[in-house]
């Protein structure tokens, strides 16, 4: 369903959640049209769903069961959430990670350090 449709819906006084399931149901399944296209050109069999769309849970249930149709597994978010509070737990990951290397370095040169 393109916008042109869902234009075409509302001039037709189509009721706004009928326009609405219609506009998840074309947007659910172009998502995972395209998924699938990108699992099976480069050899996956497992996709994961993420970004702060994967809050609306009509459209993650659209696009989890169309892909789990399609024998992908499907990997969502649990405890932490697929919004900018997941960048947020990402970002403190990736730091954590930095200062251990930094300090496990400091920690290697001084055990050679006292080697010599």
């Amino acid at each position: 369903m393109t916008i042109n449709a869902v234009l075409r819906d509302v001039d037709r006084g189509e009721p706004a959640p009928v326009v609405a399931a219609r506009f998840h149901e074309a947007i659910g399944r172009s998502t995972v049209a395209a998924a699938v296209e990108l699992a099976r050109r480069h050899g996956l069999d497992t996709v994961a769903v993420s970004g702060g769309v994967f809050q609306n849970a009509l459209l993650s249930e659209i696009v989890e069961t169309g892909l789990r149709r399609e024998d992908l597994a499907v990997l969502v978010h649990g405890e932490v959430p697929p919004n900018d509070g997941g960048i947020s737990v990402g970002q403190a990951a990736i730091a954590a990670l930095a200062v251990t290397a930094e300090a496990g370095a400091e920690v290697q040169a001084e055990a050679q350090a006292l080697d010599r």
